[in-house]
């Protein structure tokens, strides 16, 4: 694998959010040494990162908000209640009077200070666990991507496994009237019997219809399967013997004898 194929697996994405094992963060630390590439691709990705958490930095909700407010009002309603009492106290007991007010203010700034502190710490946690919550989604995002990646590899090296192997011939089936500038490909193992079907160059089947493929020996069709248009190469019934293959248009989900126009057809 070369270093931009190492960079589009994903793997980086992976280590820098932590979702590797030990043995695969072990080899992409391997990697990062031998490479300065990949060490200059994984501090872009911390960086992104990083950029992305300082973006997304989230303000404390609004009930708690309303909560410190509603503190702080209860704490200058105490003082005021507190100094009214004083007042009335220093009335009857003037010598308790200064005591019992610093008392009041001291019980006040103590409640303020509390809640403040409350405040910092309550919003600090909630930041922390949206951050985490953001971090989460972002390795789900990159396993999956990851996955994906996976299989459009392992889809393509069968596709060229196929198409290399000395044991599979290729036939190529060419347009007919119905369809002169078609074109479709058959990948056949005479020994395993196993077919592979490419749909190069078919139009789009009309609602309720299916292409399907057929071997043709001493000119009797042989079903082997229907296919979609998805662009590749596609695994078919097995066929021990076939002088030629082709293609019809049928209903979704095939006919026993093919009923609608031939589209391509190719000698083996």
């Amino acid at each position: 694998m070369n270093i931009n194929e190492y960079i589009e697996s994903g793997m980086l994405e992976l280590y820098a959010a932590g979702a590797l094992d030990a043995s695969e963060r072990k080899e992409v630390e391997r990697m990062l040494a031998e490479h300065k590439e990949l060490r200059d691709e994984l501090d872009a990705i911390e960086q992104a990162l990083e950029n992305y958490a300082v973006a997304h930095a989230r303000k404390p909700r609004k009930e708690v908000f309303d909560t410190i407010v509603s503190s702080i009002k209860g704490a200058e309603q105490t003082e005021q209640q507190t100094s009214a009492k004083t007042v009335a106290i220093n009335a009857t007991k003037p010598r308790s009077s200064n005591v019992l007010r610093y008392m009041a203010i001291a019980a006040t700034l103590l409640l303020f200070v509390s809640v403040a502190i409350n405040f910092y710490y309550y919003s600090n946690f909630h930041r922390v666990q949206d951050e985490l919550a953001e971090l989460r989604d972002q390795n789900t995002f990159l396993t999956d991507r990851n996955e994906v990646i996976q299989a459009d590899f392992q889809a393509l090296k069968t596709e060229i496994d196929v198409i290399k192997s000395p044991s599979y011939v290729a036939v190529t089936m060419k347009g007919m009237d119905v369809s002169p500038n078609s074109i479709a490909s058959v990948y056949w193992d005479k020994t395993t019997g196993r077919v592979y079907v490419n749909a190069n160059n078919l139009p789009a089947p009309e609602a309720g219809k299916q292409y399907q493929l057929w071997a043709l020996k001493d000119g009797k069709p042989i079903d082997a399967g229907v296919f979609t248009m998805s662009g590749e190469l596609q695994l078919m019934k097995n066929i021990s013997e076939a002088d030629a293959f082709a293609i019809t248009l049928e209903p979704t989900g095939g006919v026993p004898v093919p009923t609608g126009s031939i589209y391509v057809v190719g000698n083996v």
